[in-house]
């Protein structure tokens, strides 16, 4: 599988290098937790990050979600064959929510990557119940081993609780 980051407006190529490294590691423990669907019929697989201001976010967010605020990420699907879809990004509020967590921000975009990835590959937490357990159960545990390599000291920090 091949990822293509496109995108990137001006300002953001900073996160180009990261956001490579971070998604090659999500999508070896996305394969080994065997969460890709249809996986063999992927050929390439493509995913879009876009990276967009507050008002813009706050507008797709009304317009596709109806929810009339602002978010950090925004997930839009592709083909499933080819492309994964589009992660949209406003860093403005991932700088915040990161800071609010006392988390690097390029850790807690790490995060959205994969919180991101994983709407695209079909789960919720919209709803609640064994839907949402199964996602975060998912994240938690991919985030652990992604961040025990790539950023040790932070290896717990993302873990959001299953109550």
């Amino acid at each position: 599988m091949r990822l293509e980051l496109t995108k990137f407006i001006k300002g953001q190529r900073v996160y180009q290098d990261f956001t490579r490294q971070w998604f090659q590691e999500i999508l070896k423990n996305l394969n080994k937790e065997k969460a890709l669907k249809n996986a063999s019929k992927l050929k390439a697989l493509e995913l879009s990050l876009v990276f967009v201001s507050r008002s813009k976010i706050r507008k797709l967010n009304k317009n596709y979600r109806k929810l009339n605020k602002e978010t950090d990420v925004l997930s839009f699907g592709g083909d499933g064959f080819v492309s994964l879809g589009e992660l949209i990004f406003c860093m403005d509020v991932i700088k915040f929510k990161a800071k609010k967590q006392n988390l690097p921000v390029k850790l807690y975009l790490g995060m959205l990557l994969l919180h991101g990835a994983l709407h695209l590959l079909g789960y919720e937490h919209e709803h609640g119940g064994q839907d949402e357990h199964e996602m975060f159960r998912l994240q938690n545990k991919i985030m652990r081993k992604v961040a025990s390599k790539l950023a040790p000291e932070h290896k717990r920090d993302f873990d959001v609780d299953l109550v």
